[in-house]
């Protein structure tokens, strides 16, 4: 169980920090110009934000069938703990400041990076339930004989 957990916790962290990096790169032409220089801190500030909202996955999410209204309830929890993780860490770091452009935009770029990850995790276990299905009609096959 441990073991499964840490291991979807490391997935999801390695989604959200390439996600979270280029939409760095992409925020940061935008708003600051391209001639802006970064403190060394930000990758530190973008590891810890990845960090944060990976927990999120591993505690907000049950292995087992459960039913659509119980995930539907989880993804809305993990959403909303990933949008008051990010623009509370986010403000503090001086990634935006209250005005509506930025906000606006920080809110569109957590919905899409938390879009863009689901659905790499979704295919990620489509393909996981597809190799386990071949695994099982190829047993089933071999002990039919």
């Amino acid at each position: 169980m441990f073991k499964k957990k840490l291991a979807l916790y490391f997935e999801v962290y390695k989604r959200v920090t390439t996600c979270v990096v280029f939409a760095v790169a992409v925020y940061t032409a935008v708003f600051w110009g391209v001639g802006v220089s970064f403190s060394p801190w930000i990758f530190w500030q973008v590891i810890l934000i990845a960090a944060i909202t990976s927990l999120g996955s591993v505690f907000l999410s049950d292995e087992g069938n459960i039913s659509k209204r119980r995930a539907w309830a989880e993804s809305i929890a993990y959403f909303a703990y990933v949008n008051v993780s990010v623009m509370v860490l986010g403000y503090f770091f001086g990634w935006y400041y209250f005005n509506w452009p930025m906000v606006i935009s920080m809110e569109v770029i957590i919905s899409a990076i938390y879009v863009t990850v689901s659905f790499l995790s979704y295919c990620s276990d489509c393909r996981t339930a597809d190799k386990l299905n071949e695994g099982l009609k190829k047993y089933q096959r071999d002990h039919e004989k």
